[in-house]
């Protein structure tokens, strides 16, 4: 007699019976295979967990190179404030003032405008604005005006401070807008703007101390 065991059920077959025999080992193999299969993922099953982890590694570096591409998100479609705070809150004062320069397209430029009061350091935008005030642009420069008052009047001394702002920083903001206020080219209301914002950034300037006296003259060289 042969004792063949398949898993854990053990058979008595005659020895002679080869048929038996090998049926018996064929069917245990088959089953052994079986189980094998099984438990190992197929190769199609470990190929797509592949390429899913390969996905999902490069979607973080695909985000960043559109975040590059795109460097502010789109312009909001109108000026409410509420709105145009939310969109600076996504940007950076960098890239706000960005809009404020030359190169920039007016309506850009008017964007940057609307949105240099946001900033958590509006003062930086008043070189800008100011220059924008004394543009021709009919559309820009009003903006540039109300922005810039808007700014100098949200300002308190203690964030200056806080913010390290310096006094010649200030006195020349002050100087290039009472240039626009006096100017003869600019329309009545960005005078009246640029005076005022002017007049409110003096009060964080200390005045500059007056001229010593000269020497008094010699009694004796002015002689009878």
């Amino acid at each position: 007699m042969l004792r063949g065991s398949c898993g854990t059920h053990t058979h008595n077959v005659p020895y002679r019976n080869g048929a038996i025999r090998l049926a018996l080992h064929t069917t245990c193999a088959l089953i052994v295979c079986a189980g094998v299969r099984a438990d190992t993922p197929s190769a199609s099953t470990s190929v797509g967990a592949q390429e899913q982890g390969r996905s999902d590694a490069a979607e973080p570096a695909a985000r960043a190179e559109v975040s590059a591409r795109s460097a502010l998100p789109s312009p909001p479609g109108d000026s409410d404030p509420l709105v145009l705070a939310r969109y600076v809150d996504r940007v950076t004062d960098q890239q706000v003032l960005s809009l404020l320069t030359p190169d920039q397209t007016p309506q850009m430029r008017q964007l940057g405008a609307l949105c240099a009061r946001w900033l958590d350091a509006p003062e930086r935008a008043l070189p800008a604005l100011t220059t924008l005030m004394a543009s021709p642009d009919p559309d820009v420069a009003p903006v540039a005006a109300r922005s810039a008052q808007a700014i100098a009047e949200s300002l308190w001394a203690f964030e200056l401070r806080e913010r390290g702002v310096s006094v010649p920083f200030l006195r020349e903001i002050i100087a290039g807008l009472g240039a626009v206020a006096a100017s003869k080219r600019a329309r009545a209301d960005i005078r009246y703007r640029a005076a005022a914002a002017a007049a409110v950034l003096a009060q964080f300037v200390p005045a500059e101390p007056a001229p010593a006296p000269g020497p008094a003259p010699d009694a004796a060289a002015s002689g009878p």
